[in-house]
């Protein structure tokens, strides 16, 4: 479960970083 909350919280950090 804890890696599946790491690769969410990357890809959201990802997403959040990247300019729209």
């Amino acid at each position: 479960f804890r890696r599946v909350a790491n690769l969410y919280f990357l890809m959201i950090s990802i997403l959040s970083t990247t300019p729209i």
